[in-house]
């Protein structure tokens, strides 16, 4: 990468390109390289949950079984061609198993330079890290596919374990970074959890620059700007009426709806907040600051 590149964030392909083209396709790989990503990140599978069989390109079992999916060998064929040359991989290794075998197909195609391999399991990591010592690895803190604070029986220990766990993370990714045992932790960010507006689903959001173009009335419009991708799983309460709510501002909007205010002058700088819309003010609940490709919280105004 160029220096300009390394001082602000990377544009990485989730899947390659999976909101333009299926991902993890060869098709979402062309699409990511079209649309000037930095990095394209492909899962990887063993064909049984062992860790045995060949190596698929997918998400998860469901993916797999749903379409015919590529070999990890057809994917890093593809990726290794010249015109890929300039890009970076992260590699998402998703279960234990078949780490070694990652590695060396990376090795057979000389991919180990520009590759990251990222993963949930640090023992699968250090694997890979006394075999190949320079090769980046990312650890990805791992996300919770339920909500256990929704659940009367779950709720005290679960908000008992995150408070620990939000406690230690930063002792415990400094310890492994400066130990050299990973290149980067890799953590969700989603919105706060017992915040407004989202109080128990998670959402995320993130600024972009997005390129393309959109049909309007038979009219093709070019786009290519910087904006904000909203990703939401739970309630979405924009624009429904709803009682006041008492919760992290004095008093909860009579209006109803959420206040989803943003700007994007770059991918290093944009900000974002949450506000409940009030008669006076409209009190900023939470958000976010990047400035200089530097991040952090908007805790309320």
């Amino acid at each position: 990468m160029t220096g300009d590149a390394r001082a602000r964030p990377r544009r990485v392909g989730h899947k390659g390109a999976a909101h333009i083209e299926v991902g993890n396709t060869l098709a979402s790989f062309d699409a990511a390289l079209a649309h000037g990503v930095d990095m394209i990140e492909l899962d990887v599978l063993s064909e049984h949950r062992d860790g045995s069989g060949r190596l698929l390109v997918g998400h998860d079992y469901e993916d797999l079984a749903e379409r015919a999916p590529l070999t990890f060998e057809q994917a890093l064929e593809h990726l290794s061609g010249d015109r890929f040359q300039g890009l970076e991989l992260d590699v998402d290794i998703k279960i234990p198993g078949y780490e070694l075998r990652v590695l060396d197909a990376l090795r057979e195609r000389d991919l180990v330079p520009r590759t990251l391999i990222s993963g949930m399991f640090p023992d699968g990591l250090g694997l890979i890290r006394r075999a190949e010592p320079a090769l980046r690895l990312g650890w990805s803190v791992p996300r919770v596919r339920r909500d256990y604070t929704t659940d009367v029986l779950t709720a005290i220990p679960a908000l008992a374990i995150l408070t620990g766990y939000r406690a230690t993370l930063p002792s415990r990714a400094r310890s492994a970074i400066s130990s050299g045992r990973f290149d980067a932790i890799m953590a969700p960010n989603p919105h706060p959890v017992g915040v407004a507006p989202f109080f128990k689903g998670t959402h995320f959001d993130q600024p972009g620059h997005v390129t393309g173009q959109i049909v309007l009335h038979g009219e093709t419009i070019p786009i290519d700007c910087f904006s904000f991708r909203d990703r939401s799983w739970g309630p979405r309460p924009m624009g429904r009426p709803k009682k006041p709510r008492d919760r992290s501002v004095a008093a909860a909007s009579q209006f109803g709806g959420v206040g989803y205010s943003f700007g994007a002058a770059s991918d290093s700088e944009a900000w974002l907040v949450y506000s409940i819309p009030g008669v006076a003010s409209d009190p900023v609940s939470c958000g976010f600051l990047l400035r200089s490709g530097t991040y952090a919280h908007i805790l309320g105004g």
